[in-house]
């Protein structure tokens, strides 16, 4: 924990000399943050339902493949690149079941703006850090890992500015 809170500082840090949101609009992004994270919560299950769906699909189509590829030519697909598509999946569904339960834990500490729902909301953007990773390592393609990776940093950038501008709305009465 003691790492999160060296990281947590050091961002913090790169962000003091950026332009800051108005008090007021700080204020509302922090008192609102318990709703937004419930209708996040809302998309994540759906997110979860369509890794869910994907792995089926890519089971089913690898399952296909190997049987066309077996029948009619000598080539035969690689069960380790297979293997590797299945785990992908697999991590990607355990962050987000991760990510579901921290957001789920957020919302009541959230509402009564306490630096411990603020920090489960930092635990998350750094899984999402992590899952922004993983989706570019796993596009196999050097554009599409770079593209991956842009539009990831851009949109971590982003929650992490807001996430930050929210930070002096939550108190410290109870830590975690």
């Amino acid at each position: 924990m003691e790492s999160i809170e060296k990281l947590e500082a050091q961002i913090a840090g790169w962000l003091r000399p950026l332009p800051h949101l108005p008090t007021k609009g700080q204020k509302w992004f922090a008192d609102n943050a318990w709703w937004m994270v419930v209708v996040s919560i809302n998309f994540s299950i759906m997110g979860i339902l369509a890794v869910i769906s994907s792995i089926f699909t890519a089971i089913a189509f690898m399952n296909a493949v190997s049987s066309y590829s077996s029948i009619y030519s000598s080539y035969s697909s690689s069960s380790s690149y297979n293997g590797w598509i299945i785990l992908v999946f697999l991590l990607v569904l355990s962050i987000l079941i991760v990510n579901i339960i921290l957001m789920a834990l957020a919302v009541t500490p959230l509402q009564l703006s306490q630096k411990k729902g603020w920090n489960r909301l930092f635990r998350i953007l750094l899984l999402n850090a992590i899952l922004m990773l993983i989706g570019a390592i796993s596009t196999w393609t050097l554009l599409g890992f770079v593209v991956v990776l842009i539009v990831g940093t851009i949109v971590a950038s982003a929650g992490t500015y807001l996430l930050f501008e929210t930070r002096s709305h939550f108190s410290s009465s109870s830590k975690n």
